[in-house]
């Protein structure tokens, strides 16, 4: 099969590991690849904190606090298969400012980027896999060159997810982390995430149910469109507010929305007090519910 990627599998430790070839050992993780007690603590949170999470926005934390420890990572691309349509839906996290065509291509499974990260993956059996984005080539090599623009630094893909037995390109769900070549050394990340798998795939399989069931497709956006928020005297949310709007249902601060937008922190402020004005709101906690149930119209006084 031609994955458009030039690519190996996932690293297999040497037989007879020497120190020299793992001079990262003394300092991030033990002997042969083992995980350190800091990172087995790590992991063992994970598990734990993964038991309350329930939405959308709780999931982004959930990974931001548990598994960025672990495996550093500028986004995430989240597939699950979708039954009715016979099709793998992807939503995406991020963290760092990606190019509109980056956005549409990792969150469209027909792109050829996406559809080459999941050949590859197929391809090699569906085991935890390492991605060089240096490697990408023909349609998807644009793709690869804007993440690694925008990540700042060489970067690859580490690729693991949950397929089944006998029909492997029906993909019930599929993980894709952008991390700093050298972060982790590749055999840790690769048994970190394969560790992680379990949790990552029922906690989004969970996610998904509970937002199917209160009727929103996600980021606060409803099944059926409804009217841009007004305020009382007939202002609307600006683009920009809504795109803030839609942050803070994730969870994410004032510093984390300001990273994402390229915007300074103290320009978030203002909008946020804009967004809690014009929507009559009092916190971020209601502003976060606002934005989850989709709803469109704005009925509080102004100050």
């Amino acid at each position: 099969m031609n994955t458009g990627i030039t690519m190996s599998n996932a690293p297999t430790p040497p037989p007879t590991p020497a120190p020299a070839a793992a001079p990262w050992a003394d300092r991030r993780n033990g002997p042969d690849g083992l995980l350190t007690p800091r990172q087995a603590e790590q992991v063992l949170n994970l598990i734990e904190a993964s038991l309350g999470v329930a939405r959308r926005h709780q999931f982004f934390r959930w990974v931001q606090l548990h598994l960025h420890g672990l495996l550093p990572h500028g986004f995430m691309v989240c597939g699950s298969w979708q039954r009715h349509q016979r099709a793998l839906r992807l939503d995406l996290f991020h963290q760092v400012v990606l190019p509109p065509a980056t956005l549409q291509a990792l969150g469209d499974p027909e792109s050829a980027f996406m559809c080459s990260v999941c050949a590859a993956w197929i391809e090699g059996r569906c085991r935890p896999l390492l991605l060089d984005l240096r490697h990408f080539m023909g349609a998807g090599a644009q793709v690869a060159a804007g993440l690694q623009e925008a990540l700042g630094s060489a970067a690859e893909l580490l690729v693991h997810g949950v397929a089944r037995p006998q029909r492997p390109h029906e993909i019930e769900s599929l993980f894709v982390c952008a991390l700093p070549v050298g972060a982790v050394p590749p055999l840790v990340s690769v048994q970190l995430l394969e560790l992680c798998l379990p949790y990552l795939h029922s906690v989004w399989q969970r996610v998904l149910a509970t937002e199917a069931g209160l009727g929103s497709t996600g980021l606060g956006v409803p099944l059926r469109p409804t009217p841009t928020p007004r305020s009382p005297d007939g202002g609307a949310i600006t683009p920009r507010e809504q795109q803030i709007l839609a942050e803070i249902a994730l969870g994410a601060s004032n510093k984390e929305i300001a990273r994402t937008l390229a915007i300074a922190e103290t320009t978030v402020k203002i909008h946020v007090q804009h967004i809690l004005r014009k929507l009559g709101l009092s916190s971020r906690v209601q502003a976060a519910v606002y934005a989850t149930r989709g709803n469109g119209n704005g009925n509080g006084n102004s100050d």
